[in-house]
């Protein structure tokens, strides 16, 4: 099986994978080129590929700052059912998860990470001091938003973060282990 995760924010996204990860579902590798000095990161797993590496990747898609692409051998192996998989994805690219979805149809499941408005806030405050940033990631919460709406259908299933108090992972879990079961 392969699971789309689509949403969340860096931090719920990095947390969201390790759970899955030790729970059975290895994440989909990514490359990822950044283009200059982008204000984006991947943590400790941010390695800046080549473009040329990137363009060598059987999918390839436009990522904020740069271009991101994975190997289709992961995904076969998944929805032949050799292994289970997770790939993460941002909402900016509906049209290339509903493409996946289109090719594997119900071996693919996908999932939406809904944060409310106060939790991303929360979260992002948390993590992000230099208050640009943090309003650049409060537009983009609007636009994901936005954009699950609008795409509702796509979704096989959604998981909602929603938290009055510190950044908790704990209702999260909860909620993919009903879906890994």
């Amino acid at each position: 099986m392969l699971i789309i995760l689509v949403g969340g924010t860096l931090e719920v996204g990095k947390n969201s994978r390790t759970y899955f990860e030790k729970n059975g579902y290895p994440k989909i590798q990514k490359y990822n080129h950044y283009y200059g000095d982008s204000n984006y990161y991947h943590f400790d797993e941010f390695i800046n590929r080549t473009e040329e590496e990137v363009e060598k990747c059987d999918f390839k898609y436009s990522i904020p700052g740069g271009k991101t692409g994975f190997y289709k051998t992961q995904i076969i192996d998944a929805v032949r059912g050799r292994c289970n998989a997770l790939l993460t994805m941002s909402p900016d690219n509906l049209e290339f998860v509903r493409e996946i979805k289109d090719m594997y149809k119900e071996y693919v499941m996908i999932v939406y990470l809904y944060i409310d408005k106060k939790s991303l806030e929360k979260i992002t405050r948390t993590y992000v001091k230099d208050e640009l940033q943090v309003q650049m990631r409060l537009k983009k919460g609007a636009k994901l938003r936005k954009a699950y709406l609008d795409n509702a259908e796509l979704f096989d299933k959604t998981v909602i973060f929603s938290s009055d108090e510190e950044f908790n992972m704990e209702a999260l879990y909860f909620q993919y282990d009903i879906i890994l079961k």
